[in-house]
């Protein structure tokens, strides 16, 4: 990555943040670190890249929603507005029902029940 011109933002032992060249249209990265049984886990879930199927494969919703979920509650305290923002934005923009028993449960497993009822309340508003 560096040798694309990208420039670490923020390292720890579990994630690595990268910023992209300056003057470029690429997005941040971030990367998480896991052992070999959660990638599996991860991988075993991941579906086709929209963009095509010559690119990697892209993390499921349910496995998108347990990291963020997980970063929250282990994560970075600077991270919380950004992170449960996205939650809420996930659930909206794919009209997920956090009151779901599935979506519930994901949520307390990896989250909290602060986050869950976050993501609920906001989720009603609309």
């Amino acid at each position: 990555m560096t040798d694309m011109g990208f420039s670490v933002h923020r390292e720890g032992p579990v994630f690595l943040q990268l910023n992209p060249p300056e003057q470029s249209a690429l997005p941040p990265v971030d990367l998480m670190f896991m052992n070999e049984d959660t990638f599996d886990k991860l991988t075993a879930t991941a579906i086709p890249n929209p963009y095509g199927p010559e690119l990697p494969k892209i993390v499921s919703l349910e496995s998108l929603v347990a990291m963020k979920c997980h970063a929250i509650r282990h994560g970075h305290p600077g991270r919380l507005v950004k992170d449960a923002d996205d939650l809420i934005h996930l659930f909206m923009a794919n009209r997920l029902d956090p009151e779901a028993d599935e979506w519930r449960d994901l949520i307390l497993k990896f989250g909290n029940k602060e986050l869950y009822e976050k993501i609920r309340s906001a989720c009603k508003s609309v």
